[in-house]
């Protein structure tokens, strides 16, 4: 390669770079899983479509390999590799409503979560998404989007009316029902990186009509078996406006009492909400605070931050509304805002009938023990169902009749921990353990060991992801892609391959 040449036309396009002797290299090469060590070749910093567009029409002149990095947060660090050009979309971060009446927002796939909600809010204004304030719009969006409002205003992906895109020729482009519709369609829920670069996303926003109610409450493992089995009963008969996600900790003290932790965010009344959850709350014997609050301030809560305005309640306690982990020895888990090493996969209930599944969960838990101070290993049970399973939205997300999802996760505080194999193997050997009651996985949780192979067995990894869309994600791949240049080690294979 001419990287003389190479250099000197990157400059000419006007892009922002940055290259390994560059002294902010080290910060901006470094991605959300630790674990991975990547150092690109160049990070091409795009402030706007036209960069992007000229840094693939580069990468496609000189042969070099690329990936796509909105906000870093793929757990299995695939938006950066060794000797490639990171594009780096954090700077196009902006939010233009459309219409006077602001009931849609053409948003912009570098910006962050928790930026997003509070404009919007300053607005009376939501989109449904993810509950991590440095995640941002573009992977979420692209690989579906659960949040805490899911069962009330579906995935994030299904809010979105129109994508601009720049594809595999540089070429600026949109897909909409009209327009595109194919790659509209895949886009949404097909995962981030393998159809083009999203540059934009209009949204269609929701108007807030009323405030947000928030209840949690936890139980000491003593209680756990009893209180995930009526929590696992009553998450299908939840009203629409509740979304609910629970945690169960691996936790040595048999008193612990975060062992089961339960959060839900509701859009109607707090007594609805107190109704909904009886029967977990009769089991505690306790009265439960539930506190009156805004998208912006219950998005803060989750990411482990008391807002400002709750700081001096004396009625309150806000600390209990924090979602984190019962032994949690610093902030390191899924909204941390400081790089950690971690491992994550996700599956779904095979059908209604769970028992079976939650004895397996109970008794490893009630048996499992903490592998070391240095690591936090827990179970997430993510709610869906509501509108998700009543709106059958034409996209690129297979598993819409699901009502929960559950997710796996270890997170350590050392990268070059001695016992974090040990730690992926906790992960392993659960989904394993569960696996005749299971099935699949959400792209947004990417794990690339769900087979021994991931490259030779590519087909059969993205069957886990995609179940039933995968021919059609094939073609419609091959067909925008065909010399397969938005390849990763997770990328939907070409029809061929």
């Amino acid at each position: 390669m001419d990287i003389k040449n190479f250099k000197k036309e990157l400059k000419a396009n006007g892009v922002d770079f940055i290259w390994p002797d560059n002294a902010d290299y080290d910060k901006s090469r470094q991605i959300c899983n630790s674990r991975f060590n990547y150092k690109p070749m160049v990070i091409a910093y795009c402030n706007s479509e036209k960069d992007v567009a000229n840094c693939i029409k580069l990468c496609r002149k000189y042969n070099i390999k690329f990936r796509v990095r909105s906000g870093g947060h793929h757990h299995e660090g695939m938006c950066s590799g060794d000797d490639i050009m990171m594009i780096n979309l954090s700077k196009m971060d902006s939010i233009v409503y459309v219409g006077d009446d602001k009931m849609k927002a053409w948003i912009q796939p570098g910006k962050p979560l928790g930026e997003v909600y509070k404009e919007l809010e300053n607005n009376n204004r939501i989109i449904p998404g993810g509950g991590c304030a440095t995640v941002c719009v573009g992977g979420l969006t692209q690989g579906g989007g659960w949040g805490p409002s899911l069962r009330k205003l579906g995935l994030t992906c299904d809010n979105v009316e129109e994508i601009q895109l720049v594809d595999a020729n540089g070429a600026i482009i949109k897909a909409n029902e009209k327009e595109n519709s194919d790659l509209f369609w895949a886009i949404r829920g097909g995962g981030g990186g393998n159809f083009g670069v999203v540059t934009n996303f209009l949204f269609k926003l929701t108007s807030i009509e009323t405030p947000l109610h928030i209840l949690s409450v936890s139980f000491p493992k003593t209680l756990m078996p009893k209180a995930l089995e009526i929590y696992i009963d009553l998450l299908p008969k939840l009203h629409h406006d509740i979304t609910s996600f629970g945690r169960l900790t691996v936790v040595n003290d048999i008193d612990d009492e975060k062992a089961f932790y339960v959060w839900a965010q509701s859009y109607g009344s707090e007594e609805d909400l107190k109704k909904a959850f009886k029967p977990l709350l009769d089991l505690k014997k306790s009265s439960p605070q539930v506190l009156k609050t805004n998208h912006h301030e219950a998005h803060q809560l989750f990411n482990g931050i008391i807002p400002d305005t709750l700081k001096n309640n004396t009625v309150i306690k806000p600390e209990q509304f924090l979602y984190q982990p019962g032994n949690l020895h610093e902030s390191i888990e899924t909204c941390s805002t400081t790089p950690h090493p971690h491992k994550v996969t996700s599956c779904f209930p095979k059908e209604a009938n769970y028992k079976r599944l939650f004895e397996i969960i109970v008794k490893r838990f009630l048996k499992d023990r903490e592998l070391s101070n240095e690591v936090i290993t827990y179970l997430s049970i993510h709610s869906m169902g509501g509108v998700l399973k009543e709106k059958l939205v034409a996209s690129a997300f297979p598993f819409r009749t699901k009502e929960f999802m559950l997710q796996f996760q270890a997170w350590w505080k050392n990268p070059k921990d001695s016992q974090q194999e040990e730690y992926i193997k906790w992960i392993e050997s659960f989904r394993e353990e569960i696996s005749e009651y299971t099935e699949g996985a959400f792209i947004n949780f990417p794990d690339k060991n769900l087979v021994k192979d991931p490259e030779k067995q590519r087909v059969e990894l993205m069957e886990y992801y995609y179940k039933q869309n995968l021919p059609r994600l094939r073609e419609i791949k091959t067909a925008h892609d065909p010399e397969n240049l938005f390849y990763f080690g997770m990328s939907i294979p070409l029809l061929n391959a």
